[in-house]
């Protein structure tokens, strides 16, 4: 059976009430609510999609069957803060330009095999269109012409929220964390927002209930910007008030974050925090949300630079920002710094930062290479930034998971595969290695190492732990390649002395080959200084050292 060919249970009428019923969690959700009033949770009354699923008794769309949730093992949730953008809805059953490539249910295997401990995902308030047609409101219009819910979509939303449901129960079982954004609509000028808003606080809050792997929800994505937000600070904030009491209501714990802003010290983004914060935002807001992308005008910034500190006009050839390996790590320390001096301690989530291996675009570093060498670094800097405590960061979400779609233009070079999923990039492999190596950061004690390159020292940059699982110690090395010279990877022999003496070193380049490391030969003086002779990459390597 096709999900267009369920069953449809009888429509109600206006004084009937519909049961709620979680399905999933032990929380308390009201027993009945009247059909004229926000909906609530409508699943089980109209159709339980899951169970249905799991007995094999429906497909998707275009025929191919959904997977079974008992083919996905439980796993225990993940202790690690690398994660992914992925847009579960973005699919040919929500929007009719996008196709079955991009379905949760083809995406939730290649997830697992990341070990990646979190996803980012966005959930909005979709009303029906006929360009939008998988609606989660049961309103109709891109202008909400009837700002009545209609009961005429009640079924409808309800199958949708049921197949949401089901994408949700893989998430849970397969042991992942979910940031998710929670999208509501900006105030429009026949006050249709006020009820779509109403459902949507509603249906957003029971969702959540109802799946223990939402551990964040960010309220909008980049609001600073008039694209994604055309309200005041004001009118922000007091669209997601209630919201955010409602979803609090339903789960105590959950951390509820203001919209990351586009990059981090940029000075908008700055004056919008600084408006949403003198609004009343941490009212109800107790966490962090950042999109710290290294982009300044047309011009890609390497990870460990920040265009915009102290730099309000960046010239990314001229300003020492630029070449010096440690900009960025200062200025997310400053930047948590200023958040704290509104509201101490706030955890933090990075629920978007990436490269495109396009080309023309101010994230574009033209190549697969390159996007999976910054991605290495990139991640291996903010862990070591979270482990340190630091900067609080408790999840950074690569943008995005797949491209989205063929062509060498930015927004459809960011993913870590291709739209298909037939190829898996570099940045793919490399990240796998990562989130496998660092996958429980609660077994990392931070070190400080001191290291000397017999070649280009200035353009060397480390970072040390110790895994308390094994005692050993992972020493990462990468050439820092917007230094000018030199201008390709280099042989030197790195000296450093790890405080105890050494019975072996194992050296790994994360990416598909990357297996178990490979021993690697080294010399231990009287004092105690190691010297191992190696090729400094600009993908960042480590040495493990017992």
């Amino acid at each position: 059976m096709k999900l267009n060919e369920l069953p449809k249970a009888k429509k109600p009428s206006a004084d009937q009430v519909i049961v709620v019923d979680d399905g999933v969690t032990t929380s308390q959700l009201p027993v009945a609510m009247p059909v004229a009033q926000p909906f609530g949770v409508l699943r089980s009354d109209f159709v339980d999609l899951t169970a249905r699923t799991s007995a094999g008794n429906i497909t998707s769309e275009n025929g191919v069957p959904l997977v079974g949730l008992d083919s996905f093992t439980p796993e225990p949730v993940k202790k690690n803060g690398f994660s992914v953008v992925q847009q579960t809805l973005n699919n040919n059953k929500f929007y009719s330009a996008l196709t079955y490539e991009f379905r949760a249910e083809r995406m939730t295997e290649n997830l697992r095999e990341l070990g990646n401990g979190w996803m980012r995902d966005f959930v909005l308030s979709k009303q029906k269109t006929t360009s939008n047609y998988g609606a989660l409101i049961p309103m109709y219009g891109g202008g909400f012409e009837n700002i009545d819910p209609d009961p005429e979509l009640y079924v409808e939303v309800a199958e949708n929220i049921a197949l949401l449901d089901y994408w949700y129960n893989m998430y849970d079982r397969i042991g992942l964390n979910v940031a998710l954004c929670a999208q509501a609509t900006a105030p429009i000028s026949n006050g249709g927002h006020v009820k779509a808003n109403a459902l949507f606080g509603d249906m957003i809050a029971a969702f959540i209930a109802r799946h223990p792997c939402i551990k964040c929800v960010e309220l909008h994505n980049e609001a600073n910007l008039s694209t994604f937000w055309s309200g005041t600070t004001q009118e922000y904030v007091d669209v997601y008030r209630p919201i955010a009491k409602k979803i609090r209501e339903a789960r105590r714990d959950i951390r509820i974050a203001f919209s990351g802003p586009s990059v981090m010290w940029w000075q908008p983004a700055i004056d919008w925090l600084t408006g949403i914060f003198d609004a009343g935002a941490l009212d109800f807001c107790d966490a962090i949300c950042c999109h710290p992308y290294r982009a300044a005008s047309s011009t890609v910034w390497p990870p460990e630079a920040e265009p915009f500190f102290n730099n309000p006009s960046p010239q990314p050839t001229t300003h020492p920002n630029y070449t010096d390996g440690n900009s960025y790590e200062t200025a997310a320390a400053a930047y948590y710094a200023w958040m704290s001096s509104y509201k101490p301690n706030m955890p933090v989530f990075y629920t978007e930062i990436g490269y495109s291996a396009g080309t023309g675009g101010s994230l574009c570093v033209g190549t697969d290479a390159k996007q999976a060498a910054w991605l290495s670094r990139l991640m291996l800097m903010d862990m070591d930034l979270s482990v340190r405590n630091i900067v609080p960061i408790k999840a950074i979400s690569w943008y995005q998971f797949t491209d989205s779609g063929t062509g060498s233009s930015q927004e459809r070079a960011l993913g870590l595969i291709r739209y298909d999923h037939d190829y898996k990039k570099p940045s793919y492999w490399a990240y796998k290695s990562i989130c496998q190596y660092f996958h429980d950061w609660t077994d990392l004690t931070p070190l400080n190492i001191a290291v000397t390159a017999s070649a280009y020292n200035n353009a060397v940059k480390t970072k040390a732990w110790r895994k308390a699982s094994n005692g050993k110690t992972t020493l990462a090395f990468w050439r820092l390649d917007q230094i000018a010279d030199p201008t390709n990877d280099f042989t030197a022999t790195l000296s450093f002395n790890p405080g105890f003496t050494v019975s072996s070193v194992k050296q790994f380049m994360p990416g598909k080959a990357m297996g178990d490391g490979a021993g690697v030969s080294f010399v231990q003086d009287g004092s105690g200084v190691v010297t191992i002779t190696t090729i400094v990459s600009w993908r960042a390597q480590w040495f493990e050292i017992g």
